[in-house]
């Protein structure tokens, strides 16, 4: 495929092999068909309000089946219009929520500088490389995305990402929810000795393509795609409590906020997200458009 990008292959064709030494819950004669649908089991066995929870199961169970270090996921956003988007060096995308699996306050803030760095670093380490081809599903590694320069320059590129960032090698997969909204996961090796193969990023691949509705709560629960943009830390608690099911005077008790702030919450919510009622707004969780 152009641009270092990788289509799938059938779930049935990947076999729990040697290839995937990381994923030790699973018997060896296990195909990857019974890893995938187990994991998302369990993520519709979360509830809409443990949203957070369901993100570091999915991104710990990944990780473990392709021997990755590390891993974050990145919900991004276009809010430029289309004119300055066409001369902008992302293309429009943004950072509009930021999720680690191994947070790390100021190593964090880094990361984010550095994803979201136009010109000053390597730019396969920022944002370029995941909204290249938005719009479609897409899945491909650090490494391939280098495929193409001279075997030393390649090699020296990466000892310098390594010796900058302590990333050995990279795997993303990108899902497109809406024309404005798109879901991202990354994972880092930080180990000298591990490199992703063509089956790992085929495997990252398959597990984040079949779950839409699983992007778009992930991109709900953080408010993006609302035109007053990405939800406050507040705003994301008073949101998992409405899905909770909590009454109003419990949220207040709950979050230590008067009363009258929790209602001032819940109503901006229910403005921001175009709805009337509570009904109406944990809807937009239950109908999972697949």
């Amino acid at each position: 495929m152009d641009n270092g990008t990788r289509t799938f292959a059938s779930a049935g064709q990947l076999q729990a092999t040697n290839h995937f030494p990381y994923a030790a819950w699973c018997s060896p004669a296990a195909t990857v068909d019974e890893r995938l649908l187990d994991l998302w089991d369990t993520l519709d066995d979360f509830g809409a309000q443990q949203t957070d929870a369901a993100l570091r199961y999915c991104l710990g169970q990944i990780c473990a089946w392709v021997g990755a270090q590390d891993a974050s996921w990145v919900g991004l956003t276009r809010p430029l219009g289309s004119r300055r988007a066409a001369n902008d060096p992302l293309l429009g995308w943004r950072i509009g929520a930021l999720e680690h699996l191994h947070p790390r306050t100021e190593t964090r803030r880094k990361q984010r500088n550095m994803l979201e760095a136009q010109c000053t670093l390597d730019p396969v380490l920022t944002l370029k490389p995941l909204v290249g081809q938005s719009g479609r599903y897409r899945s491909s590694s650090l490494r391939l995305q280098l495929e193409g320069e001279e075997t030393f320059q390649r090699a020296t590129r990466l000892d310098r990402i390594n010796k900058q960032h302590g990333i050995v090698d990279r795997v993303w997969a990108v899902f497109p929810v809406s024309m404005t909204c798109e879901s991202a996961v990354y994972l880092d090796s930080l180990d000298p000795a591990r490199y992703f193969n063509e089956q790992d990023i085929q495997l990252v691949g398959l597990a984040l393509r079949g779950i839409k509705w699983w992007h778009r709560q992930l991109l709900l629960s953080h408010g993006l795609g609302r035109e007053s943009g990405p939800l406050s830390p507040a705003g994301r608690r008073v949101l998992s409590e409405l899905l909770s099911g909590a009454p109003e005077k419990s949220i207040a008790e709950r979050l230590r906020i008067t009363p009258a702030s929790a209602h001032q919450y819940v109503k901006t919510l229910y403005r921001d997200f175009g709805v009337h009622g509570r009904a109406e707004f944990m809807s937009l969780w239950i109908s999972r458009q697949r």
